[in-house]
């Protein structure tokens, strides 16, 4: 679980910094336990395409699951009107465990969530025993 630097009194230095370890760590986690689920997620308060987020994602790095919902399906948070993928789920395994195709923020009402984020959610499988 993640929670990286919030843009009130913004640090993207710090945010960026954040994504980089976070990737290092997950990735070794991957590799060192090769059975094992691994997956990053968070409100890790970037959108898909700023450095953080890149950071976690480019040449084939983590898999972030939302990727493959249409961009108005992904946002997880309304800031000044306007929805903003900030919450991310993203995949160390290797092989990938992610079901293609199960992403999804449920967009229930923030009265009765306890959050002002929405959930993502998606689903993953694990081998055979």
């Amino acid at each position: 679980a993640a929670h990286f630097r919030s843009k009130n009194n913004d640090d993207p230095g710090r945010r960026l910094a954040e994504a980089q370890v976070s990737r290092q760590l997950a990735q070794a986690t991957a590799a060192a336990k090769p059975d094992a689920l691994v997956v990053l997620g968070g409100d890790l308060n970037d959108t898909p395409g700023s450095p953080p987020i890149e950071a976690l994602v480019a040449d084939g790095g983590l898999l972030r699951v939302a990727g493959e919902l249409p961009v108005d399906e992904q946002a997880t948070y309304v800031f000044n009107g306007r929805g903003e993928a900030i919450d991310h789920l993203l995949e160390a395994s290797t092989p990938a465990r992610y079901l293609g195709g199960s992403a999804r923020v449920d967009r229930i009402p923030r009265s009765t969530s306890g959050s002002d984020h929405w959930p993502l959610s998606a689903d993953f499988v694990l081998p055979a025993p």
